[in-house]
This record gives C-alpha cells, structure tokens and sequence, in this order.
C-alpha cells in the first residue's frame, strides 16, 4: 500500500473552486509574467503545495536511505506524486527549483526594470522580497527595490518574459 498523500487543488484553506479557476486563468495566459503582489496573493497555494513536496521528498529519502522498498515501487510512487506536484506549480505558473533541495525554493517570473527576473521564494518566508536573473540562483539572490513592492510592483507587458 502506498502512502497516502492529497495532490488535488483541494487543500487546508484553499477552496477547491477557487484554486481551480485560478489555475485555468493561469494556463489561458500561456507564460505569466508576475508581479510582486500577485506573487505574495498566491504564496497560500504554493506554500501549501511546497509543504507537500518537502514532505513527500523527506518520505522518499527516509525510505531509500532504509532500503524498506526491495522493489522499488513505493519509491516510483512517490517520485510519480512529487513530479505531480511539481506539475501544478508548473499550471499555476511558476517552477520549483529543485537545486535547492529541501529549502523548497520557487521562482515566479517577473521583469523589473524591463529585465526578465525571476521573483524568488524559499518555504518558510511569509512574503516575497527576493530576486535574481533567470541564469542566476539562490546564492545570488538580491532584495527586491522598494518601489517594486507595491502595487506597481515589477513591470509586467502581458507578453511573459
């Protein structure tokens, strides 16, 4: 028996509707150019969806690491589960980085500036207040300006990045 995990739009304190109308609106736009404040509005979803991950990839590892899978189908099942969960971030319109390991790291694509940005999220902070270049990472990683925190927040034309 598998173990179970919920991977479905219906999550603690995300209505279900609410979470599928907001992923059908992100797929019609193609690429979504974020910006600050709509990226901190969908942090309740993503972070719920990241604590899945990282509950998941921990369950994985306890599992390889202990070698209780001789065949490995537990392990293919939750790598299959992870991979979806990687999926509806994807629909929603950002990306897991997964060089971060277990810090559960997301980036939303933005511009500031006209620069193409990628806004950066690591599980655990409550707001995003991070960037870095699309062939940068973690470690270089820079506050956002103030003036791209408000409303306004990073420069956005519709068209993506």
């Amino acid at each position: 028996m598998f173990p179970s995990s919920d991977i479905s739009p219906k999550r603690e304190g995300v209505d279900a509707l609410e979470a599928s109308t907001y992923t059908v609106s992100m797929r019609k736009q193609g690429v979504k150019c974020w910006t600050v404040e709509e990226a901190n509005r969908a942090l309740p979803l993503v972070s719920r969806i990241v604590e899945d991950i990282l509950e998941l990839g921990r369950e994985l590892k306890k599992i390889y690491e202990s070698h209780e899978s001789e065949d490995g189908e537990i392990l293919h099942e939750l790598s299959w589960q992870i991979e979806q969960l990687f999926d509806e971030l994807r629909l929603i319109g950002c990306e897991y980085n997964s060089t971060g390991g277990d810090k559960g790291l997301v980036d939303f694509p933005s511009k500031i500036e006209e620069r193409s940005v990628l806004l950066c999220w690591a599980f655990g902070e409550e707001s995003i207040q991070w960037y870095h270049s699309p062939d940068e990472g973690f470690s270089s990683r820079r506050p956002i300006p103030t003036e791209f925190l408000s409303i306004s927040g990073a420069i956005t034309d519709g068209t993506g990045l």
